[in-house]
């Protein structure tokens, strides 16, 4: 296990000094502006132009001193020395979230990802960088994200997290650059195809102060993300710790809200000194350029970048965790899981014994094309845990926070 962050390393920053017009004292070009204003009034409508930045953590050292603070509890492991059966017994079996560094050598990192090059091949091409209150997806061409990601002064700046990298053939160049690592390759929505499968692949750029809040990975899904540039700064609960614990709601003061720089600087410290690490059971570390992690499914977590960051992530539903994401799945994608159980039935038979065997024990009915869900085919709740463990919050939990999965990456 590696010890806590040195407080000596540098966060590292995208290398775009060459482009004059990203001077980070200038002011964004009319064309940038103009787009991203409107962007952040389709992503967050309820903020005024000053509530972007009202805490100021741009002239502030936050990241650097929640880097520092750290204290890292994550296992490591290295590439080379790292077996398949070790990471499946131990980690997989063992749910068990995990930090396997040097994955990104193996990506040629520094020629198709290097920053440069990177905007120079898609400057042009748009990306997502959110959605809008009716869950219409927004984008932007990257040259003005870049020009944003520079200049930008936000507490909690626009995060670009394309899901259509599989799918659309501007994107595609991205595929070509990077391999499932060894340890995932065991992936059964494989059996679905690339144009049927539920999402699963993103590649995001987060600016510093950027993040995610508090959430499952969809499906119940476990999750491999590697930092190709960057350092990200991560909080992962057990799932038996509920939701309205783990996002500290219950902590929020009244001018904060529950993006992930105000999550990490203010309201986590307060959790963690209400609740203590005993109850808690969280892991958190830094995880670095060219470390991936795994996050086991069904852990609650959050994000933090703490320097500008681009990354590639997955999902993916292997024989360990089955049984969780096929009652999520049966519930979410009711056509598509039909569909599925009978490709088990053809190409995995004794995983769709254990689907029908699931269903019998829950009394889950399949239902068809037509089909109407009944009142009790409703999802499971995503943990058993009693609030006897958590006394100081017990009263304030809330049935907005029951939620147990979520599409955001991180």
């Amino acid at each position: 296990m590696k010890p806590a962050p040195s407080t000596s390393q540098k966060l590292n920053r995208p290398n775009l000094q060459k482009y004059p017009r990203f001077d980070p004292k200038s002011s964004l070009s009319s064309s940038a502006k103009s787009e991203i204003k409107k962007s952040k009034k389709l992503i967050r409508s309820e903020l005024s132009s000053s509530d972007w930045n009202k805490a100021n953590y741009f002239a502030s050292n936050i990241c650097e001193e929640l880097f520092d603070n750290c204290v890292d509890t994550i296992d490591r492991v290295k590439y080379k020395d790292f077996t398949i059966s070790e990471f499946l017994l131990k980690y997989q079996q063992g749910n068990k979230p995990l930090i396997i560094q040097n994955v990104a050598e193996q990506w040629n990192a520094n020629s198709f990802w290097n920053w440069d090059n990177f905007y120079k091949a898609f400057k042009k091409v748009k990306f997502k960088i959110g959605e809008d209150d009716d869950e219409n997806t927004v984008r932007v061409k990257l040259k003005y994200f870049f020009e944003y990601m520079k200049k930008n002064r936000d507490d909690s700046p626009l995060y670009l997290f394309e899901k259509d990298i599989g799918d659309k053939k501007e994107y595609k160049p991205i595929l070509k650059n990077y391999s499932v690592p060894k340890y995932f390759k065991d992936d059964l929505f494989n059996l679905l195809g690339q144009t049927e499968r539920p999402p699963y692949q993103w590649f995001l750029i987060g600016p510093k102060r950027s993040g995610t809040t508090i959430h499952l990975d969809p499906l119940n899904t476990s999750a491999w993300n590697t930092s190709l540039h960057g350092y990200k700064l991560w909080i992962l609960f057990p799932n038996d710790v509920p939701k309205w614990i783990a996002n500290g709601r219950q902590f929020r003061g009244p001018n904060e809200d529950n993006e992930a720089s105000d999550y990490f600087a203010k309201i986590l410290p307060r959790l963690k000194a209400s609740e203590g690490k005993e109850n808690l059971r969280y892991i958190e570390c830094v995880q670095r350029p060219g470390e991936t992690i795994f996050v086991p499914g069904g852990w609650w977590h959050a994000v933090l970048n703490l320097s500008d960051t681009m990354a590639v992530t997955q999902n993916f539903c292997s024989h360990f965790n089955f049984d969780a994401v096929w009652k999520s799945f049966r519930i979410s994608r009711k056509v598509l899981s039909n569909k599925f159980l009978g490709i088990l039935k053809k190409r995995r038979n004794y995983l769709y014994d254990r689907a029908v065997d699931l269903n019998t024990k829950d009394k889950f009915k399949m239902k068809g094309k037509k089909g109407k869900p009944s009142e009790k085919d409703q999802e499971p709740s995503s943990s058993n845990t009693t609030t006897t463990l958590f006394s100081s919050s017990a009263s304030t939990s809330s049935s907005s926070d029951s939620s147990s999965s979520s599409t955001s990456k991180n």
